[in-house]
């Protein structure tokens, strides 16, 4: 690079800069919420473009603005990590974008009450997923541009589930990529005792069961069941996990012993909860024949990773109407 192309590679950028500070003194994000899905929810193979859509929303009573730039990698970023929970790096393409001088084009963009924004993005500009496995992934927004590797101005996304599988896929593979297209994939989020019942419950009622497991521990319940808790206990690890699928099964069934089990309608009625324990209580309805008959249901709950899971629960009749 000879002398005059680095002086205007250097002014160029200067005035980016100069830019985003002026706008800078407008921008307000405090109450803007990210939340991402997949374009196309499906179980991807390896080398497969995975786009992911980025929506912006105020929530708040009050106008707000961000920056958007016009490469979206000064905009957003993701977060990704292995099953593992080992973060992935960045691909050298993605790597070289930020070690290198260029003007940063942008336009500030102003959202109102409920007002927001939907950008596509392609995964792929940022990671080289070249192997097979489940991986975790957020997204994260940089409302003022992403303009050094240290950047704290950041709000960030839920998390959605990456499957990746072998460019060579068999029919095992086949019929869990038609399950996944049905409904998008899941990661357990921060919630609290309440919403964690209150999201399980809804799941029941609707039989959307990867929602109703989501947020229960199976291997601790299934030790509080008469029926399961033995055989589990004396099982070498292999059957164990045969075992937790067939108690997840006795779960689902609509009806027990001829009484339904898919309520029509519950009331979380009290919660409590500690540094690492928490109790819901709530009030079930269940429609029996011609008649409604309510249950009060108390659940058990333990914090795991900073997240609860229900791990017990005991049922009182109390009454028929």
């Amino acid at each position: 690079m000879n002398k005059l192309t680095l002086i205007l590679t250097i002014i160029l950028f200067s005035f980016s800069l100069c830019a985003v500070e002026n706008h800078s003194t407008e921008i307000s994000y405090n109450d803007v919420a990210v939340m991402i899905r997949f374009s196309e929810p499906k179980i991807f193979k390896i080398n497969d473009s995975i786009y992911i859509d980025i929506e912006i929303k105020n929530k708040s009573n009050k106008p707000s603005a961000v920056l958007i730039a016009d490469d979206k990698r000064y905009t957003f970023d993701f977060e990704l990590v292995s099953l593992q929970n080992k973060p992935v790096g960045y691909n050298k393409d993605y790597s070289n974008f930020f070690n290198r001088v260029q003007p940063i084009f942008n336009s500030m963009i102003r959202l109102n009450k409920d007002e927001g924004f939907t950008y596509r993005v392609l995964l792929n500009d940022y990671y080289d997923i070249d192997t097979s496995g489940q991986y975790y992934i957020r997204a994260v927004f940089h409302p003022a541009l992403k303009l050094s590797e240290n950047n704290v101005n950041v709000m960030k996304s839920n998390y959605l589930t990456i499957n990746v599988r072998p460019e060579s896929i068999n029919d095992r593979y086949i019929v869990e990529q038609k399950e996944a297209e049905m409904e998008r994939m899941l990661f357990a989020e921060k919630k609290a005792p309440d919403e964690v019942i209150e999201y399980m419950l809804n799941a029941r009622m609707k039989s959307e069961w990867e929602k109703y497991f989501l947020y229960i521990d199976v291997s601790k319940m299934i030790l509080t069941n008469s029926k399961f808790k033995d055989k589990y206990r004396k099982a070498d690890s292999e059957r164990q996990s045969k075992i937790i699928e067939e108690y997840k099964e006795y779960l689902k069934q609509n009806t027990i012993d001829e009484m339904s089990y898919i309520p029509i309608l519950f009331n979380i009625v009290k919660t409590e909860y500690s540094t690492g324990e928490a109790k819901v209580e709530a009030i079930l309805k269940f429609k029996q024949y011609d008649f409604i008959e309510d249950k009060y249901y108390t659940y058990f709950l333990n914090k795991k990773d900073d997240k609860w899971f229900v791990t017990s629960y005991t049922v009182l009749n109390i009454g028929a109407r």
